[in-house]
């Protein structure tokens, strides 16, 4: 490289380093408004104007708050719930969906999936339905 490119070079790495923050931030506001905008497309139930919102949120730090505020709208989505519960088993709004989605599952007495998924807790509606599902599923004692 010729000794002229060089403050060129420079000088662009300089910009870009100036820049990169305003770009982010940019990046982040929009981000932000498309949550808020996620938010109530979920409060409308647009669930299609949600999705493709949500779709582009997967790196915003509350993309899973947002994606359980959905499921608990959509607790028949089996495998959506699954995967959500998997992904993000560590946090607290895992084991809320799942409590949930138990409670669904117990109320359209799906007790082979109940039982499948079951996992003790101190909730006594979850309870009920365990002792419920047991004996459906043939453990009277």
């Amino acid at each position: 490289m010729t000794l002229a490119r060089r403050p060129i070079l420079g000088a662009l790495l300089l910009l870009i380093c100036v820049q990169a923050p305003f770009a982010s931030e940019q990046s982040l506001q929009a981000m932000r408004a498309a949550f808020l905008q996620a938010e109530d497309y979920i409060k409308q139930n647009r669930d299609a104007d949600y999705l493709v919102v949500a779709d582009s949120l997967k790196a915003y730090p509350l993309y899973p708050y947002l994606q359980y505020q959905w499921l608990k709208n959509h607790l028949d989505d089996d495998n959506a719930v699954q995967h959500f519960v998997h992904e993000h088993a560590y946090s607290r709004y895992a084991s809320l969906l799942q409590r949930l989605w138990l409670a669904h599952l117990g109320e359209k007495r799906q007790w082979r999936p109940f039982l499948r998924h079951y996992r003790p807790s101190d909730d006594s509606e979850t309870q009920c339905y365990y002792g419920q599902a047991l004996y459906h599923e043939g453990e009277a004692d």
